[in-house]
């Protein structure tokens, strides 16, 4: 998450509702960008639209931002935290 640059508090509270989402559609016009985000399996057919955000162009590209950031940092940690430790030796590493 990219930081919080104003006074309010973004953490969430009791109101704020976390879904799944495995499939996504971007409609856009001259004025707006439509962010759909829903749920679909092999077996239940037509995906199900639960969320639709609706914003502007300059808003959009910051979430293409942020998620891209959010991603890469993600990526790294997962290969630092994945990688073999070196040992004192510098012998290669046998595969577990």
């Amino acid at each position: 998450m990219t930081q919080n640059t104003d006074d309010r508090d973004t953490r969430p509270n009791a109101q704020t509702i976390g879904r799944y989402a495995n499939c996504f559609k971007v409609g856009f016009n001259a004025l707006e960008v439509v962010l759909e985000f829903g749920e679909h399996y092999a077996d239940s057919g037509a995906p199900g639209v639960h969320t639709r955000i609706v914003t502007n162009s300059f808003c959009a590209r910051a979430l293409l931002t942020t998620l891209d950031e959010s991603l890469a940092a993600q990526a790294q940690q997962i290969a630092a935290t994945s990688a073999p430790a070196d040992d004192a030796s510098g012998a290669p590493h046998e595969p577990r």
